[in-house]
């Protein structure tokens, strides 16, 4: 996250204050996401929801190959890809 902060300043514009706010963003939802994680294992099972995970990922992933020849950007692919 450090290493695009630069790059987010001087394409967006955006000042120390904003740069702050998108750091602390980050990090709440990369909080919430670990939460749900943790609670989702919890009432399902940690192998479980593994299993589930790479499965996704693995549909997702042999799904989104063939959307980068269509026109799509490479990001919606990684979006696609990261599920």
């Amino acid at each position: 996250m450090n290493v695009a902060l630069p790059s987010i300043r001087t394409d967006l514009g955006f000042s120390q204050t904003s740069l702050a706010w998108v750091v602390n963003a980050y990090t709440l939802t990369f909080g919430g996401f670990l939460l749900l994680g943790g609670r989702l294992g919890d009432l399902y099972g940690r192998r479980r929801l593994f299993l589930g995970r790479a499965r996704a990922r693995v549909a997702l992933t042999t799904r989104s190959g063939p959307l980068n020849h269509r026109g799509c950007s490479a990001l919606t692919c990684r979006g696609c890809e990261r599920g």
